[in-house]
């Protein structure tokens, strides 16, 4: 089972539940720049809501870039943080190498099979960050 994490949407996150490579659930929540304090609370209830504990998880699979700062920066953070936590793989993606959540989903499979525990997910900016 791996979770998906996606904070480079426009407006939302994303945090996709699956089972061998089916998705078992798909969630996206409006961020209204919260992702910091709504992402483990919706990671939580989207795993309770499926029945899944934490510890059924075998890898954590994230959008890495590029996307805004923050959500990036939040969105990696906490997939790094609970693989290592968990001691699974742990596998980022670019959002310019899918098009739709099902090309998602095939594609952070296939790293998380090949992945090694113990990996690091950096964020990927395609230019220089704004911070305001």
């Amino acid at each position: 089972m791996y979770l998906i994490i996606n904070t480079t949407l426009n407006q939302v996150c994303q945090a996709i539940l699956t089972n061998n490579g089916q998705v078992m659930e798909n969630r996206i929540w409006p961020m209204e720049r919260k992702q910091a304090e709504q992402l483990l609370t919706q990671v939580d209830l989207l795993l309770r809501q499926n029945g899944v504990k934490k510890e059924q998880l075998k890898g954590i699979g994230v959008v890495n870039g590029p996307g805004g700062f923050s959500g990036l920066r939040i969105g990696i953070t906490v997939a790094n943080t609970l693989a290592f936590g968990l001691g699974v793989k742990v596998a980022g993606i670019k959002s310019d190498q899918f098009k739709t959540d099902q090309q998602l989903v095939k594609k952070i499979t296939a790293k998380l099979e090949k992945a090694e525990k113990g990996g690091l997910i950096l964020p990927y900016y395609d230019k220089e960050p704004n911070i305001t």
